[in-house]
């Protein structure tokens, strides 16, 4: 909550002040861009128009979380984060190599949790 709140204090003078100018900022280099793509998104393209490709990713987010609270267990916090990135990105239809650099710092974080909480004495869990 505290970070949601920092990062309002920061964005919403400049929305509220030039919301039409402050989405092109934000999302500016991808509209109206016709490159053929090879990524899920260009699947999903052949029976979703792109300008829908948002709503699709929306619904994915809201389905994967879901599945993460019913199924999450504190250790694998990481993993669905990453899985949820991942899909999130392979359905952008711009895709930037470094955008996987945070599936990557996702999985170690993963792999740290889990091995962490192998490693306590006794069978003890957090």
């Amino acid at each position: 909550m505290i970070a949601v709140a920092i990062a309002l204090i920061l964005v919403l003078p400049f929305l509220l002040g030039s919301p039409e100018e402050f989405i092109a900022g934000v999302y500016g280099n991808w509209f109206y861009i016709d490159i053929p793509s090879i990524n899920l998104s260009y699947l999903i393209s052949l029976f979703i128009p792109w300008d829908s490709m948002i709503i699709v990713q929306g619904i994915v987010m809201v389905a994967i979380f879901s599945l993460a609270l019913q199924r999450m267990h504190p250790e694998d916090c990481w993993g669905w984060m990453a899985t949820a990135l991942v899909l999130f990105i392979a359905m952008n239809r711009v895709i930037n190599v470094y955008f996987y650099l945070i599936v990557l710092l996702l999985l170690v974080m993963h792999g740290i949790s889990v091995s962490t909480l192998k490693e306590k004495p006794d069978g003890e869990e957090m």
